[in-house]
């Protein structure tokens, strides 16, 4: 799921992470749950959503035959199988609204602002 290039990991933010040991190289990875990320050649930013699937719901999910139509056009939704355990991955990419990005950044900049004229008076 990531690249081992620096400018991939620039463009990823992370929320809380899960940890997991490798036993056959020996290393911890660090699986992250929720996190935000931007494509190089991309316009929008994206909130990925990584959440582990039981077995059993996929065997369901597989077998069902209903059509199921994605109808938020905002939002893709996939599996993933994690290839060295087999353990099976709900991925859910969801775009931010570009006016989201500046609704938050300009209330951090204004916390910002906020607190220089605190420190300023004290």
């Amino acid at each position: 799921m990531y690249s081992s290039d620096a400018s991939d990991s620039d463009n990823v933010t992370s929320a809380p992470r899960q940890i997991i040991i490798n036993s056959y190289q020996n290393q911890i990875q660090f699986i992250p749950n929720i996190f935000y990320y931007k494509p190089p050649n991309d316009l929008y930013h994206y909130h990925i959503s990584c959440i582990e699937v039981p077995y059993n719901t996929i065997i369901s999910l597989l077998n069902n035959n209903e059509f199921c139509i994605q109808t938020n056009e905002y939002e893709y939704i996939f599996y993933y199988q994690q290839q060295y355990d087999n353990r099976f991955y709900k991925i859910i990419c969801e775009i931010i609204p570009p006016f989201s990005i500046t609704n938050y950044l300009n209330k951090i900049f204004m916390v910002m602002k906020l607190v220089k004229i605190w420190n300023r008076k004290d």
